[in-house]
């Protein structure tokens, strides 16, 4: 579902800082980034988009960040009427950007709209549904070539949640690799993730990060694979 959106967006732009998001630096700082992609696994598929602006001017400095995120796709809901539902996001939060000895924290708070295009009449989750919104992510180097980078959100709409973490391994400037793992859902749909994520970095400001590995619907015993792509960039 549409969750994983936000975990590629966050970790992109993770990776990104750690692997020197200051080199730019001779054209002036960066105080907007963008993303997009698409993300496949066990019955469900999702395309995302998103942007962060820094009221500070500087997307890396201590600040005010405020940013949007919209897409859309379809999953399979849990239960005996099990069945395929369209579904739409959009949020928009304002949050701040913390910077703690190499580490990074951004913290959000803000609201989101959600559009499930259920069939269902017995069902609860159908309809739009405005909700209230935080979010959490960090970055900390734990070596010169390894570093940590987490994330989670929770909607009060359809008690939307999404959490992720990995630890990856700096090869060189341009490319890192580690393993994920994450877990996501709402009301009519949970999974669960391990796998590879990966990140290749395009020129100065620009990353493509896939990722892919095994998932797991635990309310229906059922597992699979999934497949991720996000690129992100900052100007």
């Amino acid at each position: 579902m549409g969750w994983r959106s936000k975990v590629a967006a966050a970790l992109a732009s993770l990776s990104a800082i750690g692997t020197g998001g200051t080199a730019v630096a001779d054209e002036g700082p960066d105080f907007i980034s963008a993303w997009t992609g698409f993300d496949g696994s066990l019955d469900s598929q999702y395309g995302y988009a998103g942007a962060a602006y820094a009221f500070g001017n500087d997307i890396d400095s201590d600040g005010v960040i405020a940013r949007i995120g919209f897409g859309g796709g379809q999953y399979r809901t849990d239960g005996a009427n099990s069945h395929l539902v369209d579904h739409y996001n959009l949020d928009l939060m304002l949050g701040y950007h913390f910077n703690i000895d190499g580490a990074v924290i951004a913290l959000y708070a803000g609201g989101d709209i959600n559009f499930h295009n259920n069939d269902d009449p017995s069902t609860d989750i159908r309809g739009l549904e405005p909700g209230a919104k935080a979010q959490i992510e960090a970055y900390a180097p734990l070596s010169e070539w390894l570093f940590f980078a987490a994330f989670a959100n929770y909607s009060t709409a359809f008690n939307t949640f999404d959490a992720s973490a990995k630890l990856a391994y700096r090869i060189n400037d341009s490319f890192s690799i580690g393993p994920e793992t994450a877990v996501l859902g709402c009301e009519g749909f949970n999974q669960v993730r391990a796998g590879i994520a990966s990140a290749w970095r395009i020129g100065n400001a620009t990353e493509l990060a896939p990722s892919a590995g095994a998932a797991w619907r635990l309310a229906e015993d059922d597992y699979g694979l999934y497949a991720a792509i996000n690129l992100y960039t900052r100007f």
